[in-house]
């Protein structure tokens, strides 16, 4: 077996497609990331002003803290303190239905605990701690309570 018959018995025409295949994806991705260096390096010239820029993005506005404490009403914040009192016993991080069950245990029904811990959590006096377990966020909390 010769040329063309050699070729095909050992799937010659295959490896010849794939080949050409490879070849002309990498060409084509290689002058896509030639196309875009200069956004690539107009990134990494001003990244600091990027970072900060998201930096700023990602804390609250002053307007946002003082709708938060607008929120909060005098109920809530002894609420709050009752509530911070009962995960004392619990320890932080804590489970939301941990803290609920403890309250009504602790004879606090009324208003009722699920709605107080769901005011608390509008309120970010209660923040993820992790995926399942919340603390309380110290900050808001300290000229609160």
């Amino acid at each position: 077996m010769t040329g063309f018959e050699n070729i095909t018995a050992f799937n010659g025409w295959s490896m010849a497609v794939t080949g050409i295949t490879i070849v002309f994806v990498s060409l084509g991705m290689l002058s896509f990331a030639i196309s875009r260096i200069h956004k690539i390096l107009n990134l990494w010239d001003f990244r600091g002003e990027y970072i900060a820029k998201i930096k700023n993005s990602l804390k609250p506005s002053p307007k946002e803290e003082t709708q938060q404490t607008r929120v909060i009403s005098s109920g809530l914040k002894d609420c709050a303190k009752n509530f911070k009192i009962i995960s004392s016993f619990i320890g932080e991080p804590f489970h939301l239905s941990d803290l609920i069950k403890f309250a009504e245990k602790r004879g606090l029904i009324s208003p009722s605990p699920k709605a107080v811990v769901e005011d608390l959590l509008k309120a970010s006096l209660i923040v993820k701690a992790d995926e399942k377990r919340f603390c309380w966020n110290s900050s808001a909390c300290d000229h609160l309570i």
